[in-house]
């Protein structure tokens, strides 16, 4: 019996301490946060030492010099917010909703006072009104014209990397799911940033960057400015998109999400694989489809020309040709996300955000590709009939991407703040693509066609941003510097092509035409000249493109106040940008082996129709066991096809607003930049290119 008391005590104790413990908690939990963003009215410029109060209590606070402000430990319901700044009418927010445990955004705009209302009027507002207008007053004011989405709007869709996101900014669209136009002209003529940094380009041949390497999970914002101002780079005519990932998050969290969706099209159904790297269903190249480290390398491409030394070099190909029938799985996405708020005084004083994104995404489409030739009669069209190749393409698509961001942001003081920004971020794009139709459709015999195409891509991109802010009180001066560095890399590994072809009939044979070369069996297609080409079964293609950028960029601004209408808003600063690039490729064919030191050699023609998984194996390369000849390699790189370039500008800037009424309002300003650009084509052969400009120009 005192057995059974004792443990009832200890029961009960335990569970008195539990619900006390609970209602601790509680206690604690009924506080929220509000924060915003204070700025003029008309002017959309930040009020610096703006002052917010919660009306009935001592909980306040000031705005530093982005006119942001915070509020901590609010009591959970319905509060009113009164905001007043020197020679402002003071506002009053009704209707503000603080939840537990939870950040309330608000936006406040404050008008200015005459001498007769200074100290007596007082506008009474509601929250909903008042952030809506502030949405608009940002791009209102804006000192470029300019377009962009939030990331509260960001939340709202189903949109899963920026490229997507950037489909619903007005005057941007889209090409190839990844690309930019900006008002109607390509990627050539945009520019690209991150937090303030430039981006590299992703493209071997152009001036383009892919924007379906960010999940939505690291966006801010993205801005889109379609008109130039002094203060940003000349390198556009359409628009300069700018990407912003998260910085200080305005409470603690940690969320997961992860989901599967079904594709009537794919999901389910056939769909042919080859073997690949163990690193495809992340987004990157793990170097298994790299050239083999026996080909002898670019310089020494003239070293191996003779027919045994061709037989060797073809032995160095590993055998993947081989590809098999699977499944299309359902397509997937995860979403891992942290943030962490250290407070120092009850105000934001350090930030971390630390994001893991992946998805993948399955494609099955179709595509007919067909040339024509218009028939005509004393001038008039009368019919149009294919004349060359008629091919259906199946493309069997995975697409897949991993990105990773860890952002780290100090707000020393209301006039000092430092971030560091870092994005790791890789996607992969893996095609089995198979072409079957009909080639030559002027020869009566017509020819059977089927070319299989086995296509890896893979982009990766490491981002890192410096940026320092600060506000200096006794000259009133604001400093901005950014020291930017981005690197990226992307490989296109193994490309391989594989064709083979066969008459559509037997032809009646014909003595003078010799003997009935025509088969209705598939061959496939190698060369039996010096030369080799895509066209042709057996060739590979290996490239790889590197850049990177390292930048640094200083701007100083101040406002001068000449009377309560007359402003002007100076502003004065400087760019370095330092930009590298290496682009190499090598091209390698397989032909028939018909000849040694002058000889000619009997070449074994029934490899011709040996199935794709086992007519490149080792032993059919060089001379065959049974004495006859096989398949050699040869190379069929270009002088032009591999480059290194850099460029460096240097720019410096002056500008000034003048805000002379609510309704004229001049910029003005002038910029100077010093652009060197260097190409250079140097792999001991004869025909190396050697670029080397320098522009200046003031704009």
């Amino acid at each position: 019996m005192f057995f059974l008391q004792h443990q009832f005590n200890v029961m009960r104790n335990y569970f008195t301490a539990c619900f006390v413990l609970f209602l601790f908690n509680i206690s604690i939990a009924q506080t929220g946060r509000v924060a915003g963003t204070i700025v003029d009215s008309k002017t959309g410029e930040t009020l610096l030492g703006a002052t917010v109060l919660v009306e009935g209590t001592t909980k306040g606070a000031s705005a530093d010099f982005d006119g942001k402000f915070s509020i901590n430990n609010v009591p959970a319901g319905k509060v009113t917010l009164v905001v007043s700044f020197i020679s402002y009418t003071t506002k009053k927010i009704e209707g503000v909703i603080v939840k537990p445990n939870d950040v309330t955004d608000v936006n406040v705009q404050l008008e200015t006072s005459t001498s007769t209302d200074l100290a007596e009027v007082e506008v009474v507002v509601t929250l909903n009104k008042e952030n809506n207008s502030a949405l608009v007053l940002q791009q209102k004011n804006n000192a470029s014209v300019s377009d962009g989405i939030s990331a509260e709007t960001i939340r709202r869709t189903p949109d899963r990397n920026s490229s997507d996101v950037l489909k619903r900014v007005s005057g941007v669209t889209i090409q190839d799911d990844k690309f930019v136009v900006i008002r109607g002209l390509n990627e050539r003529y945009n520019a690209s940033y991150l937090n303030n940094s430039p981006l590299p380009s992703t493209e071997p041949d152009r001036k383009a960057f892919a924007f379906d390497l960010f999940p939505v999970n690291m966006l801010d914002n993205i801005v889109v400015n379609k008109t130039a101002t002094p203060d940003m780079p000349s390198e556009f005519a359409g628009g300069i998109v700018q990407v912003n990932t998260k910085s200080i998050p305005e409470k603690n969290f940690v969320s997961f999400s992860a989901g599967m969706g079904y594709n009537t099209i794919t999901t389910g159904k056939d769909k042919t694989i080859y073997e690949g790297g163990k690193l495809d269903k992340f987004g990157f190249d793990d170097g298994s489809r790299d050239l083999p480290s026996g080909v002898p390398s670019l310089q020494n491409q003239y070293e191996w020309s003779s027919t045994p030394d061709q037989a060797k070099v073809a032995k160095e190909f590993k055998n993947d040709w081989a590809y098999s029938q699977s499944k299309f799985a359902p397509n997937s996405a995860a979403q891992f996300a942290t943030g962490y708020n250290f407070k120092r005084k009850e105000k934001d004083f350090l930030g971390v955000i630390f994001s893991l994104g992946y998805y993948s995404n399955q494609n099955l489409y179709s595509q007919t590709r067909t040339e024509y030739e218009e028939l005509s009669v004393n001038g008039q069209n009368t019919e149009r009939r294919p004349i060359q190749q008629q091919y259906n393409n199946r493309v069997n698509q995975t697409q897949t991407s991993t990105g990773s961001l860890l952002n780290l942001s100090c707000k020393l003081n209301d006039n000092n703040s430092v971030s560091l920004k870092n994005l790791l971020s890789g996607s992969a794009d893996n095609k089995f693509i198979t072409s079957t139709g009909i080639n030559n459709f002027e020869e009566e015999n017509l020819i059977n066609d089927r070319i299989n195409t086995r296509f890896f891509s893979a982009n990766r991109i490491y981002s890192s941003q410096l940026n320092s802010d600060h506000f200096i009180p006794a000259a009133k001066i604001k400093v901005g510097v950014n020291l930017g560095y981005s690197a990226i890399q992307r490989t296109v590994p193994n490309l391989r092509f594989s064709a083979y072809g066969k008459y559509d009939h037997l032809k009646d044979y014909d003595p003078s035409e010799g003997p009935n070369e025509k088969d209705t069996v598939y061959r496939a297609y190698v060369s039996n000249s010096p030369s080799t080409s895509p066209d042709y079964a057996g060739f590979r293609n290996y490239s790889k493109l590197s850049e990177k950028i390292i930048s640094s960029k200083l701007d100083l601004s101040r406002l001068f106040k000449v009377n309560e209408k007359l402003k002007v808003d100076l502003k004065i600063g400087g760019l370095y940008q330092d930009r590298t690039r290496q682009f190499d490729m090598r091209r390698f064919g397989l032909a028939q082996y018909s000849s040694f030191q002058g000889q000619p050699v009997f070449f074994d023609d029934s490899l011709l129709y040996v199935t794709e998984d086992k007519i490149f194996e080792e032993q059919n390369m060089g001379v065959t066991p049974y004495g006859a000849g096989g398949f050699k390699a040869l190379e069929d790189t270009k002088v032009d096809d591999n480059y290194s370039a850099n460029s460096k500008l240097i720019a410096g800037y002056g500008m000034g607003e003048l805000k002379m009424s609510d309704k004229i309002r001049v910029i003005a300003g002038a910029r100077i930049e010093s652009y060197t650009q260097k190409l250079t084509v140097d792999y001991q052969v004869k025909d190396s290119v050697y670029v080397n400009n320098t522009i200046t120009d003031l704009l």
